[in-house]
């Protein structure tokens, strides 16, 4: 069977120093894993202070825009170059994908590719106006219209597909198989991993709701809010942060968790979620419908968006009962099970052949 070529636009990279979140992790161990397969992959994100063009095996990672050390100038620059890029180089790949930003919308949809597709890893909404309530309407505009433009997408999560009531492929996150065989204990702190903006990841409800307890909490991650947060919380001995965290280093840290918690506004699929089920870690996540399939599969309980007192007392609750966060761990795992990289490559494989194989082709591998 013939190999494919894809081209994949993202502004973000793992190393991006404004962002570097969980979506660009996915696609570089997806894009990584299908290069291993044979697949040419290129990709093409936002240019950042000190990024460096990868070239191995299958695999081509180039960078456009500005290289000044400015989140906005690299974003921006990023969608002009980028688009222009789609245009020259898209008859030369089987696959276009543009993973979605309303910042830097790249309109890939009006290269007449056969095989031109659009990846949801996230919903702002209204998050926009809140953020930006003299700028963001045009980008809370581009949000509404610009994923309806096209024909074929990925999303992550199930509920990004009623957002805009499309019907796109859900491939969601995944885990490393290895993360199974760790064995599974009932931890010593609270512990949240991920991006440090206190908005979206509702880290000032949590400050708030661990404050003035004995429960003790561990952030680790880095992002915007990180002297903000950290200030917040001079007056709370209990509350330690640990900056950036990867490797066994993140492993360790989850692993030791009597139980993680995601007190966010609004999400996509954190890659949190499955590397903490798959440790068995119990989970406590806000009652957002992004974050619903946690609680539905029986392996967490959650809190009502917004609400620190919410927090605290379900925090508190949960920190109390080893036999239900031992209930949840095991659920965890067994959900996490279903979503190993192998199985998430091998999905996200079927797909891409479907979507370029001409007539003759079309029921895929």
């Amino acid at each position: 069977m013939n190999k494919l070529r894809i081209l994949h636009f993202i502004y973000d990279h793992p190393g991006n120093p404004w962002i570097g979140g969980g979506g660009a992790i996915r696609v570089a161990i997806l894009a990584n894993r299908l290069a291993s397969r044979g697949h040419e992959v290129s990709l093409i994100s936002g240019r950042y202070p000190r990024c460096a063009p990868v070239s191995q095996n299958n695999l081509r990672w180039d960078f456009v825009g500005s290289a000044r050390d400015s989140y906005l100038a690299s974003t921006l620059s990023y969608a002009f170059q980028a688009a222009r890029e789609a245009r020259r180089l898209a008859t030369q790949f089987d696959i276009v994908l543009e993973d979605f930003a309303p910042w830097n919308p790249l309109f890939t949809y009006r290269l007449k590719h056969p095989a031109t597709l659009l990846q949801i890893q996230n919903y702002l909404g209204k998050e926009t106006l809140w953020r930006y309530p003299l700028v963001g309407w045009p980008f809370f505009c581009m949000e509404k219209f610009y994923p309806g433009r096209f024909s074929h997408w990925i999303v992550n999560n199930p509920e990004l597909n009623k957002v805009w009531g499309i019907n796109g492929e859900v491939i969601p996150m995944g885990i490393e198989s290895e993360l199974l065989q760790e064995p599974a204990c009932d931890g010593e702190y609270i512990a949240f991993l991920g991006r440090l903006d206190a908005r979206q990841k509702g880290l000032d409800l949590l400050v708030k709701a661990v404050e003035g307890t004995s429960l003790p909490l561990k952030c680790a991650g880095s992002g915007p809010d990180a002297d903000w947060l950290a200030r917040q919380s001079e007056r709370a001995p209990n509350i330690e942060w640990l900056g950036k965290l990867t490797g066994r280093q993140k492993l360790e840290f989850l692993k030791q968790a009597k139980l993680v918690v995601l007190p966010s506004r609004y999400e996509g699929q954190p890659l949190v979620v499955l590397e903490a089920a798959g440790l068995g870690r119990p989970l406590l996540t806000s009652d957002i419908p992004e974050l619903g399939f946690c609680s539905t599969a029986g392996f967490a309980r959650t809190f009502r968006k917004g609400n620190s007192h919410s927090l605290r007392q379900v925090l508190e609750k949960l920190w109390h009962e080893p036999d239900a966060r031992a209930t949840l761990g095991k659920n965890a795992r067994e959900y996490a099970r279903q979503y190993t990289w192998d199985r998430v490559t091998d999905h996200l494989e079927r797909y891409l052949y479907r979507l370029a194989a001409p007539p003759s082709r079309a029921s895929g591998p």
